[in-house]
């Protein structure tokens, strides 16, 4: 690329630009989120959001309010946003990066499931959500016939259940091309007890 002129930006200033990205895709976020997912230091995360000024805002996340940082331009349409009418149900894929975007992942997750979600890489394994916050994990297998496995880290309501049901059918028929299995996993082995790379069959042998 001949036309990319490299000096064209410093080394601070571009530092500046990413955080304010990140910001911008994963906000409202902490400064240890920031460190993690841009592999900053803190006292350079420091710097690049004294540089952001004004922009940067701080709000209170979660139920304790606890310090956040956020774009003054993306406050106005967080505040205009109400939940879902009615249960919302996301199946994502290993190594999501909404999941993986955080370093303090309470705000979608409880603490005694971590290590059944994320190895001791911090790799996350594929999930099950229910407006937002993770209840399971799933697995995809081919023998002895095409399935989608779940297993349950939280009590789902029964419309959840049915909807996550459906959603995990639709995946494996994308993925097989005719209707699959859906099977239920009444355990799984905790990821940090795994060798390296069980995180891409949470449940295989389950």
């Amino acid at each position: 690329f001949p036309e990319v002129e490299l000096e064209s930006i410093g080394e601070s200033e571009a530092m500046a630009a990413v955080v304010e990205q990140y910001l911008r895709c994963f906000g409202p976020a902490c400064e240890s989120d920031i460190a993690w997912w841009t592999g900053f230091g803190k006292s350079e995360v420091r710097r690049a959001l004294a540089s952001l000024g004004s922009r940067v805002i701080q709000v209170g996340l979660g139920v304790d309010r606890r310090p956040a940082l956020l774009l003054r331009e993306d406050l106005e349409e967080i505040d205009a946003a109400h939940p879902p009418e009615s249960v919302l149900v996301s199946l994502l894929p290993l190594l999501d990066g909404y999941l993986m975007g955080y370093r303090e992942r309470d705000r979608y997750l409880r603490p005694e499931h971590r290590n059944f979600v994320f190895d001791r890489g911090g790799n996350v394994t594929s999930t099950v959500l229910v407006n937002g916050a993770i209840v399971g994990v799933r697995d995809w297998e081919q023998e002895p016939r095409p399935a989608v496995k779940v297993h349950y880290l939280e009590r789902v309501s029964r419309e959840a259940r049915a909807r996550i049901e459906g959603e995990a059918r639709r995946i494996g028929r994308f993925l097989s091309g005719h209707d699959v299995e859906f099977l239920l996993a009444e355990s799984m082995a905790a990821l940090d007890t795994r060798s390296a790379g069980g995180f891409q069959s949470p449940l295989k042998r389950v």
